[in-house]
């Protein structure tokens, strides 16, 4: 299971990383309009404590944080916008 998790995180060929801005481009390319486009960042440190027996280097550093830490850290990552994880809410222009 852990496995499986770390690799939906950190897949071993990652093809494409999204940022707003290139989601944004692609859905109103491909005739989608755009509700919201959010990044919530609420999983990342998580992700990465449950992924511990797995984590080397910096990974590795924040899993031995404290939990305050670990909360000021996802906190930081929710301000500059850059979570692992996207929400887009698109509809299909008719």
């Amino acid at each position: 299971m852990i496995q499986g998790i770390w690799h939906a995180i950190f897949p071993p060929m990652h093809l494409n990383a999204f940022s707003t801005t290139n989601i944004s481009h692609f859905l109103i390319s491909n005739g989608f309009s755009i509700d919201s486009v959010l990044t919530p960042g609420r999983l990342d440190v998580d992700m990465v404590t449950k992924c511990s027996s797995e984590s080397s280097g910096v990974f590795k550093d924040v899993t031995s944080l404290n939990e305050g830490n670990k909360a000021l850290l996802q906190q930081l990552i929710v301000d500059l916008k850059v979570s692992s994880h996207m929400q887009c809410i698109a509809s299909k222009n008719s």
